[in-house]
Parts: structure tokens; sequence; C-alpha cells
């Protein structure tokens, strides 16, 4: 498939914007790197990252373990590196259910509006009326049984609590970029030479969506990992020995501060992970706003 002129054109100024801001810059490269140690961490990683040497125990950053060890003889370097991967996991798939089913929802709702939307919308409201974290708290306590544990995999079930409470941002989204589109007069014409709904959905305003999706993206890559951290600390999320950032911060708070290089790690590369996604999400959010690239 051929490129056109206008478009290696278009890709070439998009190129020189992101160099033209330093953070957007700074976020992209970040995000290259995690991405590079989600790929190939355990082939990078000097240990590996569930393997005990209780000999080894509490050993301080240094030469041989560049991030110390943990209260298992792990090296805290090979289990931080492991949960990059997890996490990426984590907020690809966050991203991935909150995005179809928001999007299916909002842009129902704004489509076709009348019933549909008050209804959708109304429980949109329901569920943003709750604090992420502590909805996302409820969730995980439902599906936790209190004598037999979790029904499903701690992980896959703090992966699905995440997304119930993110898909109201992509729904609100998408419903009010589905009423902005449909008013405009391509959408006009398509109805008049009788274009299905279906067809106008996905080829006239889904494509006009897909900006503010991308960086609405960008930000739930972040937040979504946040609060899987917070899931873990307080003991709902990840559980031991699996190498997720909140769950390594869990089992090296009661440490602190005398062993303070086995939550501080991990609560850097959170830091890390978060603020690179904020960066370019940001920088994203300047770049594809059709206003700020004239």
């Amino acid at each position: 498939m051929r490129i056109s002129e206008s478009s290696k054109k278009e890709m070439r100024y998009t190129w020189h914007l992101i160099k033209q801001s330093k953070l957007t810059l700074i976020g992209l490269i970040l995000v290259l790197v995690l991405v590079f140690i989600a790929i190939f961490g355990p082939l990078l990683a000097p240990y590996d990252p569930y393997e005990t040497n209780y000999v080894e125990t509490l050993n301080p950053p240094g030469w041989k373990h560049l991030l110390g060890t943990d209260i298992h003889g792990r090296d805290v370097l090979s289990r931080v590196m492991a949960g990059t991967r997890i996490s990426f996991m984590l907020g690809i798939v966050v991203v991935g259910i909150a995005l179809i089913l928001g999007g299916i929802l909002g842009i129902l709702a704004g489509f076709f509006g009348g019933w549909r939307d008050e209804v959708i919308m109304r429980i949109m409201d329901i569920i943003m009326s709750f604090p992420d974290l502590v909805l996302a708290m409820a969730i995980m306590a439902a599906i936790r049984d209190p004598v037999e544990g979790y029904s499903l995999n701690p992980l896959v079930g703090c992966m699905v609590a995440i997304a119930v409470v993110t898909i109201p941002r992509y729904a609100r989204l998408l419903r009010g970029e589905t009423l902005r589109v449909k008013e405009t007069s391509f959408v006009e014409s398509a109805r008049a030479v009788g274009c299905s709904n279906m067809r106008i959905v996905f080829t006239h305003i889904l494509p006009n969506c897909l900006a503010p999706v991308m960086i609405q993206a960008t930000m739930t890559l972040g937040s979504a990992v946040l609060t899987a951290a917070g899931l873990s600390f307080i003991g709902l999320g990840a559980q031991p020995p699996t190498p997720e950032w909140g769950a390594i911060c869990v089992e090296g708070r009661n440490f602190l501060p005398d062993w303070w290089w086995i939550s501080t790690f991990p609560g850097v590369a959170i830091l890390i992970y978060v603020l690179s996604f904020n960066l370019l999400g940001d920088g994203l959010r300047d770049i594809l706003d059709p206003r700020l690239r004239r």
C-alpha cells in the first residue's frame, strides 16, 4: 500500500510538532523504553524474579544486586522489570474492555438519542458517582469468596474491576463526539444518499472520534496501573509472589525505613510509568487538535 505525498507531509509535520514539545518527546522516549523493557525484560533481567535465595536476604543495592534484594532474597531489579510487562498487559486489557463497551454505549446513546440516551447515561452517571478506587474495591470484594478466595485470578479480577469503573469515561467521550459529528454536513449527505446507520457510524462517525479516544487511552494506561497498585497495596489486587509493582510495595512496607529499597524502586517505576503516559497524552491532545495545528 503506497502512502500519498499528503500523508507523508502530514506525518512529517506531526513529528515536527512532537520534537517542538520537549515534554511530549520525553514522554514518548520514556514510553518506548518501558515498551522495550516489557518485551525483552525476561531476557535482560539478571535473575529469575520468582527465585528465592535466603542467603542473600535484604541485601542493599550494590554491584551484584543493583536495586537490592527483598525479604526472600529475590532480586528487586528483576521483579521490577517483570512488573513492567504485567503493567502493560493490565493497561491494554483495561483500555480494550473499556473502549469497546464504553464506545458502543456512547455511540448508541449519542446517535439514536431518546430513551436509549437517557437510560445509558444515567447508568454511567451512577457508576461515576463512586470514586474509582472505592468502586473497584467493591467489585474485587464481590468476586472474592470469604472462604474459598477469588473465583477469578486476582490479576484478572483487577483488570475487570478497573475496566468497569473506566467504561463511563469512554461512553461520555464517544457520546459527545457522536453528537458533534452526526450534525455535520457529510453525515447529512450520507443520510441523503441512503447509507445505513451502521455504515454512517463505522465510516463517518467513528473515524472522526479517533483523536480524542487516543488521548483518553494514553491517560487510562497510566491511571489503570495506579488504581491496580492501590488495589494491590490494600490486599485486593495481585497476590504474592506476582511481581506486580503495587504488590512489591506491599511486601516492603513493613520494612521501611531500614530496608527502603524494597518499596521505593517499584514506587518509582509506577511514577515513571504514569508520568510518561500523562506527558504523552497531554502532548497528543495539543498535536491532534486541528485548531492548534493551524
